[in-house]
């Protein structure tokens, strides 16, 4: 994706929700906002249409001992 995000970026602005709060990202990339909001302790919803992303993903956050899940 050409606007790659640093996890850190999402990480300070997920600082300002106490909750953590629920996240939405339509284009999740490599997943950045998705790890940020797992250490975080926010809840994100992601998807991504591109079969190399999506298995990027999915080894980032297999890597943060979660289990993550597919949705067709």
């Amino acid at each position: 994706h050409p606007t790659e995000k640093p996890v850190a970026l999402f990480e300070e602005i997920g600082k300002m929700y106490a909750d953590g709060g629920l996240w939405v990202d339509l284009f999740a990339g490599s997943g950045a906002q998705m790890v940020a909001a797992e250490r975080t302790g926010a809840t994100c919803y992601a998807m991504e249409c591109e079969v190399l992303y999506v298995a990027t993903i999915i080894e980032r956050l297999a890597g943060l001992g979660l289990t993550p899940e597919r949705v067709a």
